[in-house]
């Protein structure tokens, strides 16, 4: 199996994002919902965003990207959101049009809940790499469930699966072997409670990724 993709959620200090960093983790989440317990201000995400920065200064390694986890923005919006914070990336949650806010130049991962009738959807509108969270009727993420093993492995084959929902430390190992997902994103599964994330728990979570990274399918 290739090197897992591994991407902590949530994030919503800077020395949580800097210990993801120096632990392995490929990317930090920062959550823009206000309904979410992980939610954080404009300031704050620019203030991670600019540790990241400065870390990748000194040390020389690759950079960690930077996700805003929006959920239906209007594009101008998003917009001066990206501008404000200077993110690589925004992951997409809600109902937007396939091309939403293309123009602005960071990457996007398109989220899609696990709903009845998803691998349709997904096979019309995931494109090459996408992520699959639990479904939970007026939910958008961190709910801490987990999807069905059988219809994550069927999406697995459409492209670039980043997995989401329920993954814990001592779960990930045994679920990236039966998924053979491109990547994971974890919230919950690395936080003491809702909204205060686990150092600990982060580098336990990371362990169990990196497990998975020297074997087959």
């Amino acid at each position: 199996m290739a090197r897992l993709w591994v991407k902590i959620c949530g994030v919503r200090r800077p020395e949580a994002a800097l210990h993801a960093r120096a632990e392995g983790a490929d990317a930090v989440g920062l959550n823009l919902y206000p309904p979410s317990p992980r939610s954080i201000s404009l300031e704050e995400a620019a203030e991670i965003c600019a540790a990241l920065r400065e870390a990748e200064r000194q040390d020389g390694r690759p950079p960690t990207e930077t996700f805003l986890v929006v959920v239906n923005p209007s594009e101008d919006q998003l917009a001066a959101w990206v501008d404000h914070v200077g993110p690589t990336s925004v992951q997409l949650h809600g109902d937007l049009p396939d091309g939403f806010g293309a123009w602005l130049g960071v990457n996007q991962l398109r989220a899609f809940a696990a709903a009845p009738g998803v691998m349709e959807t997904l096979r019309a509108r995931a494109g090459r790499r996408f992520l699959l969270d639990a479904f939970a009727p007026g939910e958008h993420g961190g709910t801490g469930k987990t999807v069905d093993l059988k219809l994550a492995r069927e999406a697995a084959r459409l492209g670039e699966l980043v997995l989401a929902g329920g993954l814990k430390p001592e779960t990930v190992a045994e679920i990236v072997a039966e998924v053979q997902p491109f990547g994971v994103d974890v919230a919950s599964g690395v936080e003491s409670s809702p909204g205060h994330q686990s150092l600990e728990k982060i580098s336990a979570f990371l362990r169990g990724c990196r497990s998975q990274d020297a074997r087959s399918p």
